[in-house]
């Protein structure tokens, strides 16, 4: 049994299910995991609540669809797997994110079915469980890395002993990320148990548009350095 909420457009939803992306979720739910996995298809959200299922025939007929991931040579499904909720709590300035216990067997055995069932774009953040999502991700593509793309996040300064995330020198508009960045592309690394990273994005989306040029230039200055 599948609870679905989803913000969708009438015409990508019925894209989705003519191309079967849909059905591989509704269908064939057996992720084998109890939980809230996120699965973020392209223009659309879908929060997927699953119970645990068995084995379905259906499963050998259906196809994931593949896309090109921006100009990059990268081809990603068309679903991908968010692991917030496989963080476990943390904390922002007081405010609580994901109250209460995770199982990291459990959130394993998820990544793993999505795998089974096609999909291999992953999607994680420093913040989610302060740096906890990072560290299951990893341990459960160990045997797979090059097979799957992940996308991770950066902006935050970040307290995994004690689960805390902030902003560097408490302001949402400071520029010491740039400064940290190296730091916390290392971090995410050692957490992922890699050596490279397919997809580094800037994690506070209300940044000032003036600073989007350092964003920029701290981030080349990371590709440059290898």
């Amino acid at each position: 049994m599948v609870y679905l909420e989803a913000k969708k457009r009438t015409l990508e939803y019925e894209r989705y299910q003519q191309n079967n992306c849909i059905n591989l979720i509704l269908q064939n739910v057996d992720l084998t995991c109890k939980g809230l996995i996120v699965i973020r298809p392209l223009n659309m959200y879908l929060a997927v609540k699953v119970l645990v299922g068995e084995n379905s025939s259906h499963e050998r007929n259906l196809v994931m669809l593949m896309r090109r991931l921006g100009q990059s040579d990268m081809k990603i499904s068309a679903m991908g797997l968010g692991c917030l909720s496989i963080g476990g709590p943390w904390t922002h300035y007081g405010q609580y994110f994901h109250n209460g216990e995770v199982d990291d067997a459990v959130s394993i055995r998820a990544i793993h079915r999505a795998l089974d069932l096609g999909i291999n774009f992953f999607d994680t953040a420093a913040n989610y469980g302060a740096g906890h999502s990072k560290r299951i991700l990893g341990l459960a593509v160990a045997g797979c890395r090059d097979k799957v793309v992940i996308a991770t996040k950066f902006g935050y300064a970040v307290n995994e002993e004690i689960q805390c995330v902030r902003y560097y020198g408490d302001d949402p508009n400071s520029d010491q990320f740039a400064n940290n960045l190296q730091r916390d592309c290392e971090a995410s690394l050692r957490r992922l148990v890699t050596d490279y990273i397919d997809l580094y994005l800037f994690h506070i989306g209300d940044y000032p548009p003036e600073g989007v040029f350092q964003v920029r230039d701290a981030l080349e200055k990371l590709v440059d350095a290898g």
